[in-house]
């Protein structure tokens, strides 16, 4: 097998300007956003692999945004996959599939929901496959999990929230 290599399209998931009370989600199949801004962005990656092995994506379920030094939101990627290294589309991001954590039975399985600890994905007509990278933000506190986000309180202070996660590839074998 070959190394498994990774380029970046786009890595900056932009929520845009987001108001208090609600729960922000960038859909990275597109059809399902809410409460995101005019400014928001999709992240995407295309990974390089040997063709039809499954490939493990490993992520984290949440990841602390900060602003300064202490205050923080909650942000969950939730990805999705399609084949090959097209030009990012609505048809195409419509037809990703979110990752899922069992058995793949093509590009990635469509039981997945998307989000942390891993998923798995399978290039069916290449060796190229697009990660597609959106989430949601919100906080934890009364949420009945770390990775449930509850509403974005009306207390949080405003600006810019920032963080960096990393992605985990290797073979699935």
């Amino acid at each position: 097998m070959k190394p498994i290599t990774l380029s970046v399209v786009d890595a900056a998931v932009g929520f845009g300007g987001v108001f208090a009370t609600t729960v922000p989600f960038l859909d990275p199949k597109g059809a399902a956003s809410a409460n995101v801004g005019f400014t928001s962005n999709i992240g995407s990656v295309v990974v390089d692999a040997t063709a039809g092995e499954p490939i493990r994506v490993e992520f984290p379920d949440t990841v602390h945004l900060l602003q300064g030094t202490t205050s923080r939101i909650a942000y969950q990627p939730i990805i999705s996959a399609f084949d090959g290294d097209a030009a990012i589309t609505a048809t195409n991001r419509g037809t990703s599939l979110l990752l899922g954590t069992t058995n793949p039975t093509g590009v990635v399985t469509d039981a997945g929901a998307g989000t942390g600890p891993f998923g798995i994905f399978i290039t069916t007509t290449g060796n190229k496959a697009t990660l597609l990278i959106g989430g949601k933000i919100g906080n934890t506190a009364g949420a009945s999990t770390a990775t449930v986000l509850a509403i974005l309180d009306s207390a949080q202070p405003t600006g810019t929230y920032s963080g960096t996660f990393t992605l985990n590839l290797l073979y699935a074998l």
